[in-house]
């Protein structure tokens, strides 16, 4: 490839990349910007539906997989950071709006996630004196079940995945591949659980027993959230909460859900949740939020993940080969603490096994 094409190639992507970010800041419809501002963060609004009366709602995504922090440019996740600046920006500004709706999409994600989200969530309510409206489309499982709880009302589609109420924490142990290949650790650490969750060994009676105590902890709280928030006794949920998954039909029939319904349908419930006399769906403007990317953003998001993808494929291979570095790197650096390399602790949904 020749250095001129090079450089044609790169001026396009600057270009299609600058189209994509002012269209993310673009105003809407009505010829005004919506945006909301926290931390210095903008987030751009669309106008989905252009209302005939005075009632306003915003909307919230929540998109794959829920993560700590902010959400990462390429969207493969939604950082909780994101969603409670959001929320919070929204409550600030209260007056502004009649009512919010969770937009959910999502297999689940991480403990803290679901609990800062939630805990934002609340703030509306409570602080704010909004009500919050969960619509669930394709999945909306586990941590997503977490966060739709506590709103005021859910409304699923018929064929929509939820539930999936319950904890589940992996890591994986490669002290055979170790074996094998001649690998072996040296460990040196303060106390007999310091290296808990280590992948070049199996785990001991004794750290499979604090584990399960850490994931009965959590467990205990997602149902706490479930009952409080739906008006169901802890027992009844527990019968509830085996991990399984629901279709939003199923969830309707044990009361997860307060009804089955699509985009227009969500409109509809909000509507008689704000309890606007004389006002349907159709008549609410609603205003979807998503956060705005500058251009070295959107940049870093299209070749960061092909190049994670790339280390990683080297790493395996050069791990079959002994390379005990590249064994470390896919452990990850800090395998001894929850959330960090192969151990994490996380509601998530597992559809097939």
């Amino acid at each position: 490839m020749s250095r001129r094409l090079v450089v044609w190639l790169f001026l396009v992507i600057l270009l299609v990349a600058f189209v994509a970010t002012s269209a993310a800041n673009a105003p809407d419809g009505t010829g005004a910007p919506v945006t909301l501002h926290r931390s210095e963060v903008t987030y751009s609004g669309t106008v989905e539906q252009e209302g005939s009366s005075d009632v306003r709602v915003a909307m919230v995504p929540i998109y794959n997989t829920m993560v700590d922090g902010d959400s990462p440019a390429d969207g493969s996740a939604t950082g909780a950071d994101d969603v409670v600046r959001m929320l919070d920006a929204i409550a600030d500004d209260s007056d502004s709006w009649d009512a919010v709706i969770l937009e959910l999409d999502t297999p689940g994600g991480s403990v803290l996630a679901a609990e800062e989200i939630t805990a934002a969530i609340k703030r509306l309510k409570d602080d704010a004196d909004l009500p919050v409206l969960a619509w669930m489309r394709g999945t909306a499982a586990s941590a997503g079940y977490y966060v739709s709880a506590p709103t005021d009302r859910i409304v699923a589609a018929d064929s929509t995945f939820t539930g999936s109420i319950g904890v589940i924490l992996e890591y994986y142990v490669a002290e055979k591949l170790a074996d094998k290949v001649g690998v072996s650790q040296v460990v040196i650490k303060s106390g007999k659980l310091k290296d808990i969750g280590n992948p070049l060994r199996a785990a001991t009676p004794e750290e499979r027993q604090l584990f399960q105590t850490i994931i009965d902890e959590a467990y205990g709280t997602f149902v706490g959230v479930v009952s409080k928030g739906r008006d169901i006794p802890e027992d009844e949920v527990r019968k509830l909460a085996d991990g399984r998954i629901y279709t939003g039909t199923q969830a309707k029939e044990l009361g997860l859900v307060d009804e089955l319904g699509l985009r227009r349908d969500a409109y509809d419930a909000v509507a008689k949740l704000i309890d606007a006399k004389g006002v349907d769906g159709s008549d609410i403007e609603v205003v979807e939020f998503r956060r705005s990317y500058g251009l070295l953003e959107l940049l870093g998001a299209d070749v960061q993940p092909s190049l994670d993808s790339l280390a990683s494929i080297g790493d395996v291979a050069k791990a079959v080969r002994g390379d005990s570095g590249a064994i470390q790197r896919l452990a990850g650096p800090d395998t001894h603490q929850l959330g960090g390399g192969l151990a994490r602790l996380e509601y998530r949904a597992v559809i097939g096994g």
